[in-house]
């Protein structure tokens, strides 16, 4: 996706690419697949980090692609976006273990870290 990547969601060409770039990872001995939806999560200049920006048709085909070696952990630093439940689906989905690497607390945002946000 090159520089897009932090400008749009991913096609359907590019996330069958990158599915099949998890399962050859997978196949090599990775341990698993890492993302995160935090929003504190940019680049330089406040970019977003790409996979801010994938769409939950990205994600399900990813965590689904490692899912399928059978082993594997999908490992996320959340946002205040992304729902619990919503993970909890992705990881039952794929049969394989969910770690959330960061749940962070907000002063000015009690409740961004909310199990009762969305997706």
């Amino acid at each position: 996706m090159g520089e897009e990547a932090t400008e749009r969601t991913a096609t359907d060409e590019e996330i069958g690419q990158m599915a099949a770039q998890v399962r050859q990872a997978m196949a090599a001995g990775a341990v698993g697949f890492a993302s995160s939806t935090a929003e504190a999560h940019n680049g330089e200049g406040g970019t977003p980090m790409p996979s801010r920006l994938a769409d939950d048709r990205e994600l399900r085909a990813l965590v689904n692609a490692m899912g399928e070696s059978g082993r594997g952990v999908y490992m996320l630093t959340k946002g205040g976006k992304t729902s619990i439940p919503y993970l909890e689906g992705l990881a039952a989905e794929a049969k394989r273990p969910l770690v959330i690497a960061a749940v962070f607390h907000s002063n000015t945002n009690p409740t961004a870290a909310s199990p009762r946000s969305t997706r």
